[in-house]
């Protein structure tokens, strides 16, 4: 029987049915036993496992009118008799990546494949239109440089009002 509690995952099962002893908690007798198990009195649905759990020992003493805490009691007593192993391991919340060698090569391709179709790209928007000249091409730059310098010296304004 599998309770997630928390972080971690707590299995009990029966003596025979362990498969590493040397991985179950060990507890020093019935009391802490029962001090561990006191942290599933509040969870109906570990209660009843554990109800069920007792049954299937052939302690059919156990009823589902019995108190929750004789319920914890009764497995405490089987736990601290190594009737029952507790096995506690944390949860792994860790995504399996694949493995380097798992990972296809793009490259490794067999020429008895065919090779996929490539999608056209779409090709990169035209650059904007050059901006309108701001003279005539028929302009005789000089003749403007020279009126524009005549002006600034004498201290007339550069455009006409």
């Amino acid at each position: 029987m599998k309770i997630i509690h928390g972080l971690e995952e707590i299995d009990i099962v029966p003596w025979y049915e362990c498969e590493d002893c040397t991985k179950h908690a060990h507890f020093c007798g019935q009391f802490s036993a029962l001090f561990f198990l006191q942290r599933f009195a509040t969870s109906d649905l570990a209660i009843d496992s554990l109800r069920h759990l007792i049954r299937a020992q052939g302690h059919s003493a156990i009823r589902h009118f019995h108190s929750d805490e004789k319920v914890l009691d009764r497995i405490a007593q089987m736990i601290a008799r190594g009737e029952l192993h507790l096995t506690r391991k944390p949860l792994d919340f860790r995504m399996a990546l694949p493995r380097l060698s798992q990972v296809a090569c793009p490259r490794a391709q067999t020429q008895s494949e065919p090779e996929a179709p490539r999608r056209q790209t779409a090709e990169p928007p035209p650059p904007p239109p050059p901006e309108e000249p701001a003279f005539l091409p028929d302009v005789d730059a000089a003749a403007i440089a020279k009126a524009l310098t005549h002006a600034s010296v004498s201290g007339k304004p550069f455009c006409a009002e």
